[in-house]
């Protein structure tokens, strides 16, 4: 099958009112997601594609010759078929992404295969960024130079003891199902914790803001929370040397060099500085 050279971002953003109908697949390693923009469910082939607008999707670009182009495209989506407590666990990393057009009494017409590489909350929906499946290809062979810190939060490389830094704090009042007041102000340590996981019972939820004891979430809550309930508030490192410095007092772990010339500074001579 040859794929399309373009399909622009207008034909791709969703929408049940969008006259261009999309399916999509989702597989990861535990579960498979199917999900259509069309205003109804969808079976074709034996799958069942549930109907779920596509709020936002980017321009699908060719950039290589090769029929199985490397892609970057980034999708938001707001469909209650997707699992947040999956995502937030790290079911979806590196899923395997379809995405195939359906004309009524035709069959699907393949457009694009990635992986997903990265997730991150955004203005009420997750945001996926998919990349093409050339990029497998692309064995990294040895560490690279980079500002950011290389090693995963609280790993052996990072040596930080993530216990040392989860709070308990109590409920004093539930402003609405994404929003708590806590019996603490983390002002001081905000930024530790914004990012990081709230976890209810067996569930976790995403800390998007804190504004000294209140906290907001990323969902609503699925519990039925009550006043004194207790929450268990785990830190969160986006990986900047000062972060590591500053909130963790963890410099000789770093690994990163943060200290490396950009290329402005790279290109400077003696007549622009």
């Amino acid at each position: 099958m040859k794929y399309p050279k373009n399909q622009s971002s207008d034909n791709l953003r969703g929408g049940c009112n969008s006259s261009s109908v999309f399916c999509w697949r989702i597989t990861t390693k535990n579960l498979e997601y199917s999900f259509t923009n069309n205003s109804e469910d969808l079976f074709i082939d034996g799958n069942k594609y549930l109907a779920g607008c596509i709020v936002k999707s980017s321009s699908i670009e060719q950039t290589s010759d090769a029929e199985h182009n490397n892609y970057e495209v980034a999708v938001m989506f707001d469909d209650v078929s997707l699992d947040p407590k999956a995502m937030l666990a790290g079911d979806f990393d590196q899923a395997y992404v379809e995405i195939a057009a359906w004309v009524p009494d035709n069959e699907l017409k393949h457009i694009y295969s990635g992986y997903i590489d990265k997730i991150y909350f955004e203005n009420g929906v997750y945001n996926f960024n998919i990349s093409g499946i050339s990029k497998k290809l692309e064995k990294k062979i040895t560490d690279i130079y980079s500002p950011f810190c290389r090693a995963r939060f609280c790993d052996p490389e990072c040596g930080v003891n993530v216990d040392l830094h989860t709070k308990t704090v109590k409920i004093l009042a539930i402003k609405n199902n994404c929003k708590l007041l806590v019996s603490e102000d983390l002002s001081v340590n905000k930024y530790k914790y914004i990012g990081g996981k709230l976890r209810v019972g067996s569930s976790d939820y995403l800390m998007t803001s804190i504004d000294k004891e209140v906290i907001a979430i990323d969902r609503s809550f699925e519990e039925e929370l009550k006043i004194g309930d207790k929450l268990l508030l785990k830190p969160h490192c986006n990986k900047e040397f000062s972060t590591c410095c500053e909130l963790y007092q963890n410099a000789i772990n770093f690994r990163g060099e943060p200290d490396i010339p950009g290329v402005d500074r790279i290109l400077q001579t003696a007549g622009t500085r």
